[in-house]
Parts: C-alpha cells; structure tokens; sequence
C-alpha cells in the first residue's frame, strides 16, 4: 500500500516597462501577478499472488486505487504606472485604477472542486513453458468530473505471445517471436465542471448573470480502443522489431456550440465522434561492423501513421481559429468525415494589391475571388488544403561507435511529409505603417516586398521536414591499476546539437494537437484539441540546446 500527498505552489510577477516594444510601450508599463495552490492526494493498494504449477507459471494481481486533486489561482494584470522602478510589486499605483477603462483591469481567479478518480483493477499472467504467454486484465473506473449517470467505465485488456523460434529452430536465426494485444483504455477532460450549467458575471448595467456553458449530463469517457500485433526477430547480425497497430477513440471530448440560435455565446462540451488511426513501426539494429579497431553498432527506427475521421456533429467544418490581434474567426484547419486529420486549408495567395493588402487566386475560375474566412466552406469558396500537420513518415537514427578506449553515441531524427502555419510570420512579417506590431518584425527569406497587411493564406504554410542531430556524447575510459578505484570514465554531451531544416519558424516540429488561439504568448486553453494539427503558435519558444560534461568513477 501507497499513500502520498504533493502540494504546489506557484507565485509568478511579469513586468514590461513604458519602454519595452514588446507590450509595455502601449500602457505605459504593464504589471502581471499570478499565483496557484494544487493538493493532490494518493493512495494505491494491491496484492500478488504467484505460483508455479510445473511447465505453467501463474501470477494474479488486484489492487484498489484513489486519487484526488483541487486547484486554485489567482491572476491580476495592471497598467500605466509612474515608474519602472519597482515593477510587479507596487500594483496598488496603477493608474488603470483611476483611468476608467475597465478593459485594461484584468482580474480574475477560480477554484475547482475536488476531482476524484477511483478504481479497482485485476490482472493475470501466464506462461506456459517459457515459451507461450498470455494476459488480461480489467480496470473500473469512475470520475468526478463526468456526468453523475456516466461516472463509471470498463477498461479491458488482453494480449498473448509465442517464442516461435523455440520450437522451430530455424537455421541462423537468434529471435523469432509473435505477440498480439488489444485493450481499451479511457481519458478525462482536464478541467471539471463540464457536466453542470456554468455561468459568468459582468460589471456592465450594474451587474448581470449569464449562463455561458450548457451542462452535459451525459458526458461520459473517451475511450481508445487498440489493436496491435508485433514481431520481434534476430538473424544473423540483424535483430529488430515490426509493430502493427489499429486504435480507434471514440466519443472523444471537445467544446462545441451547440445551438447558436437558442443559444448564442454559449458552448457545451461533449462527447463528438470517433478516430481511427493505422500505423507500422519498424526497428532495425546491426550487430557491430568492424573497421580495425573501430567498431560501430548502428540502429534504425522508421514510423508512419494516419489518421482518420470517422464520425462527428458535422460533416465538414474548420477548426482552429487564428486568433487575435486581427483575425479572430479564421479557422486553418479542415475537418471531414471520412478523410485525413491534419488538413490545412486556406487561400492560395497571388500577389499584392495597390494597397499593400494580399492578394488570393480564383481557384474554380468563375471570376470573382471567395477567399475571405466566412468562405472556407462555401461550394464557391476559393479554398484548397495547403499541406498536412501530420507527418508521413518518423525516423530516428542510432550509432555507437567505440575505438580502444573512446565511446561515440550519436542520435539522429527526422520528420518528413509534414507543414506547419508560421503564425510569427503570420502577424509579424507584413509591414504596417506607423502600426506598434511593425517594431516587433519577423523577417524571412520569403518576406513579400510591399505586403502591409497580414491575412492568412498558403503564404504562411511551409513545409517541415528536418533531420536533427538530438544528441551526442563522446566518452573516454581510463585503465586504472588501483585496488582502490575501478574505473574513470570522462565525458562530454550534448543535446539539440544542429538542425537541417528550409522551415524558417522556431522550430519545425510536429505540432499533433492545438490549444487554442493566444495573443503573444499569453494564458491559453487547457484541453487540447486533437483535431487541429499544424499550427506553430506565437507561445512556441526556441528549443535549449544543452551541453554537459561529466566524470564517472567506480569503487
């Protein structure tokens, strides 16, 4: 048995003087505080039994299992202060507390209930001559967070396996065997509260409610339903595994508005529609190949997957709005039943107007240009997909190379077939006169001469394949004598070493699932949505590049 309890605390102050380009100009200096507490609470019990009953070896297990979480926070932001000189720590001199504009007061602060999640779990084990295997287990589980009829849900699993090579006893080959397994497993909302009415609080007209998200009584698990079979071989020099896999999520959580007729404003969360991914995954290893004294050991890992939608609330929509400053209501993504997640979907753009405004290409040549956001999914929309967030194909690349007392280890990956919407240059790249925004430029190589206004369009969608060098480290070994020290090993290290990439963002990773639209890198949604695939936000920041050096010693 296991209990635990974890307490956090943070206390964040951010400041950005009256001189700072970057936010602080416009206020006259702008001041934020942030702090929140997290009480989260653990206990785990589970009992063995084991026996070996001659060829076959038995293990079962069940246990029980409880978990709860509260969290609180606090967030206040103020601005047009006298002086830089004291920061974040005189708030009280804010002259937003005088200037009316109740805008540029932002207060707010939240508490959640306590979430509890409860379970109890079994599982069995056997193996029958060393050779065949076999599992299951069941989990039920119940949440909180969920509607109060659909709290509780089933998990099983089942997987079986047979070292084929045992009894075949194939001519040069080391490894030969065959494994198969499916489960099913469930996942929360983030946030709590989804199953009841919320409502909101505005200053305006003395004081009014409003009932801003609809309860959904019935919001249940998502669950991911996976079948996989695998095959692990060795031969000769050549060893590796082959993963096959199907998964399907089903009744997957998103926010939505349900009705904008009845209910304007509003949104409800619930359970939408269902995934279906297929992918493979191999991985190959050689067993040293030898130059003198060299020997290097190389390994290979290749992936591929896609993903599909099966079913949702709507045939066809966009998602993944662009968010302010400027185009709030401009989606980038498509979403259709039967096709591939990951769609980007836009104008095509053709060039600058006389006033610096972009121009789009009439697509279905009927003479006018439908290219504005509201006509995304019109049958004359000029709209068309730009590239896919998701890549089509994953590598990682090994080496260990050693020579008399040195030791390399180096490690290469690469993803190919995947584009991103660069959202810095997006809103940053076009140069608007006399504009705040225009001093905080973002400018590439694919920079259009004369462009002053950003609107979103195949402009800003580029290809991202990269191969990086993710890590290396190089090692000497000294031969010791002594009874006292056994070994001394010296090395050096180093992560996100070099980059290759012709995408001119941050970074060119993958991004598998979206938080939502921000404004500089300022506070987002907390529930990912995996529907959205490709948009490289304005809150990405450059990735460290780490080096490391250190000494090893055995007594």
């Amino acid at each position: 048995m296991n209990y635990a309890q974890q307490f956090d605390n943070v206390l964040n102050g951010e400041y950005y003087s009256s001189k700072s380009l970057f936010r602080g100009l416009n206020r006259n200096g702008l001041a934020r505080r942030y702090t929140n507490d997290r009480n989260f609470t653990l206990f785990e019990g589970y009992g063995t039994y084991a026996k070996n009953f001659g060829k076959v070896d038995l293990s079962v297990n069940a246990g029980y299992s409880y978990q709860a979480d509260e969290f609180q926070d606090l967030f206040i932001e103020l601005g047009n202060f006298p002086s830089d000189a004291l920061g974040y720590n005189v708030l009280q001199n804010a002259g937003d507390r005088i200037s009316g504009l109740a805008a540029n007061v932002n207060i707010s602060s939240s508490r959640t209930p306590v979430n509890k999640i409860i379970a109890g779990f079994g599982r069995i084990n056997l193996t029958f001559d060393n050779a065949i295997f076999f599992n299951a287990s069941v989990r039920r589980e119940g949440s909180t967070k969920l509607g109060a009829d659909h709290r509780w849900g089933t998990f099983p699993s089942i997987g079986a396996g047979v070292d084929i090579n045992k009894y075949l006893q194939l001519a040069n080959v080391s490894l030969l065997k065959f494994r198969a397994g499916y489960g099913v497993t469930g996942s929360l909302p983030s946030q709590s509260g989804l199953a009841q009415d919320q409502y909101s609080y505005s200053l305006n007209g003395g004081g009014n409610v409003t009932l801003s998200q609809l309860a959904n009584k019935d919001l249940k698990w998502e669950q991911k339903a996976e079948t996989n079979l695998g095959l692990e071989f060795g031969w000769g020099k050549i060893s590796g595994t082959l993963d096959v896999y199907d998964r399907t999520i089903k009744d997957f959580i998103l926010n939505r508005t349900p009705d904008a007729v009845n209910n304007p404003g509003q949104t409800q969360w619930g359970n939408q529609g269902s995934l279906n991914t297929r992918g493979i995954e191999l991985t190959l290893n050689y067993n040293t190949v030898e130059f003198g004294q060299v020997k290097w050991v190389p390994g290979l890992v290749l992936s591929h997957y896609k993903t599909v939608l099966k079913s949702f609330i709507t045939d066809r929509s966009v998602r993944g709005d662009f968010g302010a400053p400027g185009q709030n209501g401009t989606s980038v993504d498509l979403i259709a039943v039967g096709e591939r997640i990951g769609q980007i979907w836009g104008p095509v753009f053709d060039g600058v107007e006389g006033n610096g405004a972009p121009r789009f290409k009439d697509l279905n040549g009927d003479g006018v240009v439908d290219a504005a956001p509201s006509d995304a999914l019109l049958p004359q929309g000029d709209f068309k997909t730009l590239g896919n967030g998701i890549p089509t194909l994953e590598a990682g690349w090994t080496n260990r190379v050693t020579f008399k007392n040195w030791d390399l280890n180096v490690f290469f990956r690469g993803g190919f077939g995947h584009s991103l919407v660069n959202q810095y240059r997006a809103f940053y790249e076009p140069i608007d006169p006399g504009a705040i925004n225009s001093y905080n430029r973002v400018l590439t190589s694919k920079a259009v001469s004369g462009l002053t206004s950003a609107q979103y369009s195949s402009l800003y969608v580029e290809k991202a394949d990269f191969v990086k060098l993710d890590n290396m480290t190089l090692g000497y070994n000294f031969k010791l004598s002594s009874q006292y020290v056994k070994n001394v090993r010296l090395y050096v290290s180093g992560q996100n070493l070099v980059q290759f990439t012709k995408y001119t963002g941050i970074d060119p990773e993958p991004v598998l699932q979206d938080f939502g639209s921000t404004d500089n890198g300022g506070f987002q949604g907390t529930t990912p949505d995996p529907l959205v695939p490709g948009i490289d936000r304005r809150n990405n920041y450059f990735t460290a590049r780490t080096f490391s050096f250190g000494l090893n010693i055995g007594f």
